[in-house]
């Protein structure tokens, strides 16, 4: 909702839809890697504590890890993804005109 007008001036400006799209999901894609590459190291550095808490878990269970990662990345594609095809939608003369 913050950056429809934002992808309307593009839209209006010649932009596709696709490509709006195509930023909007590059954008939350690289951020959810930066968390990743971030987060899974020190996962796996607390992964004793882990292990200790959950039962048939090793300490380094690339299961758990791999089944992570991917939920992360669907839950950010659908995060990204369904608001900015909610706002290609939009009419672009009306974004402009509410200026």
């Amino acid at each position: 909702a913050q950056r429809t007008r934002e992808m309307g001036i593009r839209m209006a400006l010649g932009a596709s839809p696709a490509k709006v799209m195509g930023d909007v999901l590059r954008r939350g894609l690289a951020m959810a890697l930066v968390g990743l590459f971030v987060g899974v190291p020190l996962a796996m550095l607390i992964s004793k504590l882990i292990a200790s808490q959950l039962y048939g878990v090793g300490r380094t269970n690339p299961g758990a890890f791999i089944v992570g990662s991917i939920l992360l990345m669907v839950v950010v594609v659908l995060a990204c993804g369904i608001p900015a095809r909610r706002a290609t939608r939009i009419d672009v003369a009306a974004i402009i005109r509410e200026d």
